[in-house]
């Protein structure tokens, strides 16, 4: 009469198993437990439960736990501008939690931006360099404003956008051309040229009338 087990249920170090009469168990894994959660892709954690026949006889039974990649959250100072020709640099730092043990950092990367360079360190800390010679911001007026969006990832691959703003200022237009002439006393009284205007700033390279 003891070839059989008891229902019961034996509780674990990460979950808890259910064993019937017959011998069939189930095993339950506790997704909360603070070191599941930590486990991250690739790593592995043991969970080994004893169990028990009618007469005592003790029975080893090992759940292998796998992890997998949690995303991390990322906050922290995420914005910034920056001036064409007089403030080129900006910076900030990014926070970043992850249950996943060892992955909540960032790595030493520079990230090359459509209008500048966003040098990203291990502890989150960034400093984006505007490139003044860049001819989308040289094109910038007064008033004017440009985007550079940039993608950085934590140490588990997730992403997070760090959007700069670039402000124009007005550069001096470059006049030329014709600018003197003559004229005389009752015979010539006009005289005529024209100039030219180079401007890199859009739709400043005119005069008005």
């Amino acid at each position: 009469g003891e070839v059989h087990f008891s229902n019961t249920d034996v509780q674990g170090t990460l979950g808890t198993l259910h064993l019937k009469d017959n011998g069939a168990w189930t095993y339950d894994l506790d997704n909360t437990n603070p070191t599941v959660q930590a486990l991250g892709k690739g790593a592995t954690a043991t969970d080994t439960i004893t169990v028990h026949s009618a007469d005592g006889t003790p029975h080893q039974v090992t759940i292998t736990v796998n992890g997998t990649n949690d995303t991390a959250v990322i906050a922290g100072t995420d914005s910034g501008a920056v001036t064409e020709q007089s403030q080129l640099q900006t910076s900030g730092t990014l926070t970043v939690t992850d249950v996943d043990t060892g992955e909540a950092h960032f790595s030493n990367t520079d990230v090359v931006g459509t209008l500048g360079t966003l040098h990203l360190k291990d502890n989150g800390a960034w400093t984006y360099d505007l490139d003044n010679t860049n001819p989308t911001v040289q094109a910038l007026g007064k008033g004017a404003t440009a985007t550079d969006t940039i993608t950085v990832h934590s140490a588990d691959g997730t992403p997070h956008q760090v959007k700069i703003t670039v402000n124009g200022t007005n550069d001096k237009a470059v006049i030329a051309g014709t600018d003197s002439g003559a004229a005389t006393e009752e015979s010539q009284l006009q005289t005529s040229g024209t100039l030219t205007v180079t401007d890199v700033d859009t739709g400043e390279a005119h005069f008005s009338n």
